[in-house]
């Protein structure tokens, strides 16, 4: 059973009923996670883009295979070989990682809104973390609350207010509130 939750931030975000258990009181979903709850959904959408190229294999087939490969695999070198030795010639396999993009983007969406995460600091103000074992000061120069992420100016990394250069780094809410 899916639910469409309606909220001015999060509008058109499906969720399962499962999705609570899997991300209530969880620290954010990293990529494995990633990976393994949308294994299935990314197959579907790869096993459509192969089919084009071969009509006359059944896309239940294509996608079974997709997932085995996809599963096992992470380079795409990897991928291309394994999709050969099954049959498939010169699969192109450079678009397949952004379907995984996509779905990230969606379960962190979900993370955010089931454990209903807000920003501890505001914009502009001054923060001090420690990243990486290095310490780190600079100011929120953006919010977003989406993704529960800040972006932070940085004089010390060299970032710029103006012109050319780097802006700020992104840092999930949990690196920078810790």
């Amino acid at each position: 059973m899916q639910i469409e939750l309606f909220n001015e931030d999060f509008k058109g975000i499906l969720l399962n009923l499962g999705d609570e258990i899997l991300f209530k009181g969880k620290p954010r979903p990293n990529a494995r996670l990633v990976r393994q709850y949308s294994l299935d959904n990314v197959a579907q959408k790869i096993a459509l883009e192969i089919k084009k190229d071969f009509p006359s294999k059944d896309e239940s087939i294509i996608r079974d295979d997709v997932r085995g490969v996809i599963r096992w695999n992470t380079e795409d070198e990897d991928i291309v070989e394994a999709m050969e030795k099954m049959g498939y010639k010169d699969v192109d396999v450079d678009f397949w990682w952004n379907y995984f993009w996509d779905e990230e983007k969606t379960i962190i969406k979900k993370w955010v809104m089931i454990n209903e995460i807000t920003p501890k600091y505001k914009l502009g103000e001054q923060v001090s973390f420690t990243y990486r074992r290095e310490d780190f000061q600079g100011e929120v120069t953006n919010i977003d609350t989406e993704y529960a992420q800040y972006t932070i100016f940085i004089p010390s990394k060299g970032h710029v207010k103006e012109g050319v250069g780097t802006h700020g780094t992104i840092y999930d809410f949990e690196e920078v509130e810790r």
